[in-house]
C-alpha cells in the first residue's frame, strides 16, 4: 500500500504462493507464469508412495527488497510469522455430485503491511463473484484493489488422482476434500518491514455438515473424538463413510506410541488425524508446519500412521540443493526409517524382518544429494532410509548407545531459517562429538552403499524425554564448535570463507538497494 506523498527507497517484499503441486518429493510452490526471482528459496513437497504417504512443507522466512513507499506509510505493529498479515480462507460446498464439482469462496483478511495482493484461479474453474480485486494481466486473473479485504468465489472440479490413486472427491453422499484439489492456481502478496505471516485454512458453508482443518475437508456425518495422552491431545475424525478404518482408540494408541518412540521437541497443541473413507489411496499426507495444530490423514497399515506423524513432528524447512547438496532424501528417509523403529519396538516388525528393511539394495545406485541420478521417486524411502539407518548406528557406537538420529532431530527443529547440508552435518558431527562430514559425504553425495552395523546399542531402548532449553543450548553450541559456518550453508558449499562472504553480503545488500528486486517463492 503506497500512500500519497513523495517517495523514498523502503522495505517492501513479495512472497510467492501457489497451488501445492504433487512433484517427486512435496508441496511445492510453483506457478505457471515465467520466474520472477533473483533470490528464491525452494519449498519442498514430500510426496507419498502408495506404500506410505507425503508431506506438504510451508515456507519459511521472506527476502526483504527495496521499493518506492511513502514516508508516511505506517509499519508499526509488524512482528513475525504469528501475525498473520494475510489469511486466508477457503470456504466449500458442493454443488454438483455428478461431475464432483466444489464452490470455493476464498476470503482475504490482509493487514496494514500488506501492499498488493496477485491471484490466479485453477485451469478450468468458473468464477462466480469477486470483491475487492481487479482483473491483471501477466500471468495473475485479479489483483487486490488496496481497499480492505477481498474474496473471490469459483467452481472447480475437486477429484484428484495423484500418488497411485484417488486423494480427492466429491460425490452426492460425501466428500473428502484436500486443499490443493480446491485453492488457487496461484498467490503472491508483497508487504512492508518485516515478514508478518500468512496462514490459510479450509472451512464449511453454512449449513454444509462435516469438519474441516488446516488441509482437509470432510462433508457428510462424522465423529469427532479427542483424548489426552502425557499433556497432548490427539484428535480423531471419522467419516460415517471411513467404516473399514482403524477404531478410534488404536489410532490414538498408534500415535501415542510413535511419538514417545520420537521426541523431537515442540509437538504443538493438538495433532489431528483424519480417516479417509475406504475409496481414497491408502497411505497418507502430512503437512508439516510449527504451531499449535498439526494435521495429517492416514490409512493402511500401522506403520502410516507412525511414518505421517514424524513428518507433523518436522518444523524446521529445508533450503533443498540452494546452496549445497540437495536433502530432501532425507526426510522421507528419516520418516521411513523411524516407522520401522516404532514398529520394532512394539513387537509388530520382527528383528530380522527389520534388519532386511535396513539394509535394502534398492535404489543402491543413486546418489541421494543428486536427484537426476534417481532411477525412480522412491529412492529416498529406499536408499535414503538405509543410510539413515547406518547413521543412527554410527551415533550410538560414538555414544555408547547415548545419542542417536533423534537427537539430530531435535536439532534441526531448534534451528532458525532454513537448513542445509552444512546445517546437517554440523547437528550430526555435535549429537556424535566426533568427525563425520567424511562418512557424510560419501554416504550421500556419491553412490556409496554404507554398511549398518548390527552392534550398535540403544536401538530397542525408547528414547529419553525432550531436552531442555538448557540442553538445547548446549547442543546448539555444539553445532556452534563443531562448524563455524553451519549457519550459512553456502560458505561451506562453494568454499567462500567467512570474511569474504561478508563482503559480498554487503555488496549483495547495496546491489539490491540500486537496482530492484528480490523475490521469495514461498
Amino acid at each position: 500500500m503506497v500512500g500519497s506523498g513523495a517517495l523514498r527507497p523502503e522495505s517492501l517484499t513479495v512472497v510467492a504462493a501457489s497451488n501445492p503441486v504433487q512433484t517427486d518429493c512435496g508441496h511445492q510452490m510453483t506457478t505457471a507464469r515465467p520466474p520472477q526471482s533473483v533470490a528464491a528459496v525452494l519449498v519442498l513437497l514430500l510426496v507419498a508412495t502408495p506404500l506410505v504417504g507425503a508431506t506438504a512443507v510451508d515456507a519459511g522466512a521472506a527476502t526483504p527488497r527495496l521499493d518506492g513507499a511513502s514516508p508516511t506509510q505506517q509499519r508499526s505493529g509488524v512482528g513475525g510469522a504469528s501475525d498473520a498479515g494475510m489469511v486466508v480462507r477457503y470456504e466449500l460446498s458442493p454443488v454438483d455430485a455428478a461431475d464432483g464439482r466444489v464452490r470455493v469462496r476464498a476470503q482475504f483478511r490482509l493487514s496494514e503491511s500488506v501492499s498488493r495482493v496477485a491471484i490466479a484461479v485453477p485451469d478450468g474453474a468458473s468464477v462466480e463473484s469477486v470483491a475487492g480485486l481487479d482483473a491483471a494481466g501477466d500471468g495473475y486473473d485479479y489483483r487486490w484493489d488496496g481497499q480492505g479485504n477481498a474474496s473471490i468465489t469459483y467452481v472447480v472440479d475437486a477429484t484428484r488422482f495423484a500418488n497411485g490413486g484417488l486423494e480427492s472427491i466429491a460425490t452426492a453422499e460425501w466428500s473428502f476434500l484436500y486443499e490443493e484439489a480446491v485453492d488457487l492456481a496461484a498467490l503472491d502478496w508483497w508487504y512492508y518491514g518485516e515478514n508478518p505471516g500468512s496462514s490459510r485454512t479450509l472451512a464449511l458453508a453454512d449449513g454444509v455438515e462435516g469438519w474441516a482443518g488446516g488441509d482437509v475437508a470432510v462433508v457428510g456425518p462424522v465423529t469427532v473424538t479427542e483424548e489426552r495422552h502425557d499433556g497432548h491431545t490427539y484428535r480423531v475424525v471419522r467419516p460415517d463413510r471411513a467404516d473399514g478404518a482403524r477404531p478410534t482408540d488404536e489410532v490414538v494408541d498408534l500415535l501415542a506410541d510413535a511419538d514417545d518412540s520420537f521426541p523431537v521437541g515442540d509437538r504443538g497443541e493438538t495433532t489431528t488425524v483424519v480417516l479417509p473413507p475406504a475409496a481414497i489411496r491408502s497411505g497418507g499426507l502430512a503437512t508439516v508446519r510449527r504451531g499449535p495444530e498439526r494435521e495429517l490423514w492416514a490409512h493402511g497399515s500401522t506403520e502410516v500412521f507412525a511414518h505421517e506423524l514424524v513428518h507433523v513432528r518436522q518444523t524446521f524447512t529445508l533450503a533443498d540443493g540452494d546452496d549445497g547438496p540437495s536433502m530432501r532424501w532425507l526426510l522421507e528417509g528419516m520418516a521411513e526409517y523411524q516407522a520401522a523403529v516404532v514398529e520394532l519396538r512394539a513387537g509388530r516388525l520382527p528383528e530380522d524382518r527389520f534388519r532386511e528393511r535396513v539394509t535394502t539394495d534398492a535404489g543402491a545406485d543413486a546418489t541421494l544429494a543428486d536427484r537426476s541420478t534417481w532411477p525412480s521417486p522412491n529412492v529416498p524411502y529406499e536408499k535414503g532410509e538405509r543410510v539413515v539407518a547406518a547413521l543412527d548406528a554410527e551415533i550410538r557406537l560414538a555414544t555408547d548407545g547415548e545419542r542417536g538420529i533423534v537427537d539430530v532431530w531435535r536439532l534441526l527443529n531448534a534451528q532458525d531459517g532454513t537448513v542445509g547440508y552444512a546445517d546437517f552435518v554440523a547437528a550430526v558431527e555435535a549429537v556424535a562429538e566426533t568427525g563425520m562430514a567424511g562418512w557424510l559425504d560419501r554416504y550421500v553425495r556419491t553412490d556409496a552403499v554404507p554398511s549398518v552395523p548390527e552392534d550398535a546399542p540403544g536401538l530397542s531402548a525408547m528414547p529419553d524425554d525432550p531436552p531442555t532449553s538448557d540442553d538445547a543450548d548446549a547442543l546448539g553450541s555444539g553445532i556452534d564448535a563443531a562448524d563455524p559456518a553451519a549457519a550459512s550453508p553456502a560458505e561451506t558449499s562453494t568454499g567462500v570463507q567467512r570474511p569474504v562472504a561478508g563482503v559480498l553480503a554487503l555488496l549483495a545488500a547495496f546491489a539490491s538497494v540500486a537496482f530492484g528486486l528480490v523475490v521469495l517463492r514461498e
